[in-house]
């Protein structure tokens, strides 16, 4: 009875230090994770937060100028995860001008879809790596002016 009663012990003890183990592993892998100014900040890279992410995704269709510039500033937030911003967002923009009339036409709904869709893409930004290939690309338009440092990572 003594052997079983130790056997049972040392099960109960092999599978409590597994726990804990696997316990602090999670804790490890949250701890590499961090939510910043609404964006998530890890070891892979920055990432939108999901939260505002989700903000964005059931915002309703502009009715008015006051529903643009809401939808606006909330997407200018993530302006750096979206490729070529800009044009996306200039029927938009061109409604804001003070002698447009509002209209919410087919480019009008086409650019507020492309943005929700542009963010939920899952966007990611990699953290720099010294070594790796690294060029600058820059662009002007009548539209802007940008530029971007990219990164070959393999």
């Amino acid at each position: 009875m003594l052997q079983s009663t130790k056997g049972s012990i040392y099960q109960v003890l092999k599978t409590e230090r597994r726990i804990i183990r696997n316990e602090v592993q999670k804790t490890l892998e949250k701890a590499r994770e961090t939510k910043i100014l609404g964006h998530l900040v890890s070891g892979n890279g920055v990432y939108p937060d999901p939260d505002k992410v989700k903000a964005v995704s059931n915002f309703p269709v502009p009715k008015n100028v006051r529903d643009i510039r809401s939808f606006l500033g909330l997407c200018s937030y993530f302006r750096r995860f979206i490729k070529s911003f800009c044009y996306l967002v200039e029927p938009l923009q061109l409604l804001l001008k003070g002698d447009a009339n509002f209209h919410s036409g087919p480019e009008e709904i086409e650019s507020f879809e492309s943005l929700k869709r542009a963010l939920n893409s899952e966007p990611v930004l990699e953290m720099y790596h010294e070594n790796a290939p690294t060029e600058i690309h820059t662009d002007a338009s009548e539209c802007g002016i940008g530029e971007v440092l990219v990164q070959i990572q393999i």
